[in-house]
């Protein structure tokens, strides 16, 4: 009849089963915190964007996303809008800046309090990373 052999069996296929859905509910649960993360940088994004617009900067931001986004080199990026590699970095540098600041900014909205900003700023990263 195999009653201790089956029982084993059924014993391992429960335990399986209970670890695949402790799997999938670490799943969708990292999967929550991603989509949050990915909304506060979203915020964060325009925020930043908005802020170096309105301050006459957005020739940096074109610097940080030609760089960041898409790869391009401070060499390719600096001739074509009449810069040196250096001042590209340092443009990279401030809207790098401003976008940490927005993040910030973001999650004070959300009602994290200022003791707990530098944790959740590294968790946003964190999470994204």
């Amino acid at each position: 009849d195999g009653g201790p052999e089956l029982a084993d069996r059924a014993a391992g296929d429960l335990a399986r089963a209970l670890e695949a859905a402790g799997m999938e509910e670490q799943d969708a649960e990292l999967a929550f915190e991603r989509a949050w993360a990915l909304a506060v940088l979203n915020d964060a994004h325009a925020r930043a964007h908005a802020d170096l617009a309105e301050r006459g900067r957005l020739e940096e931001y074109e610097i940080f996303r030609r760089q960041v986004i898409e790869g391009e080199g401070y060499e390719t990026i600096a001739p074509s809008l009449g810069r040196t590699p250096q001042q590209c970095a340092g443009a990279k540098r401030l809207v790098t800046q401003a976008l940490r600041e927005a993040v910030r900014e973001s999650l004070r909205a959300d009602g994290v309090p200022e003791s707990e900003l530098d944790a959740e700023v590294a968790r946003v990263y964190g999470l994204l990373g």
